[in-house]
């Protein structure tokens, strides 16, 4: 995550109880069933680099279609947070990108 230009997107797919629960730190919460309403305002560049996961990587492939399917060009579906070894934020604020502080 540190090497990502900033036209990079972590967005987390999961419910909301789930990502205030624990989080990678920066990525911003749309579960999988708001995608294609609320992406357009998240993410309003089609060639930004989106980066999904959820908890396992069932959701985040789901999402990664929906994105295909509204004309989103650079999408990397991250899997799962269960394989997610780095340390988790938790609450409803994203947190900073690694090596981003603001």
């Amino acid at each position: 995550l540190q090497h990502l230009p900033q036209n990079a997107h972590l967005i987390d797919v999961r419910t909301a109880e789930e990502y205030e629960s624990g989080h990678v730190s920066g990525a911003k919460n749309i579960s999988v069933d708001q995608i294609k309403t609320k992406i357009p305002t998240a993410v309003p560049e089609k060639t930004d680099v989106i980066i999904l996961y959820c908890r396992s990587g069932n959701r985040s492939a789901q999402a990664g279609k929906m994105l295909e399917e509204l004309g989103y060009k650079v999408i990397l579906d991250a899997g799962g947070i269960i394989d997610y070894k780095g340390e988790q934020i938790k609450g409803s604020e994203p947190g900073p990108l690694p090596g981003q502080y603001k």
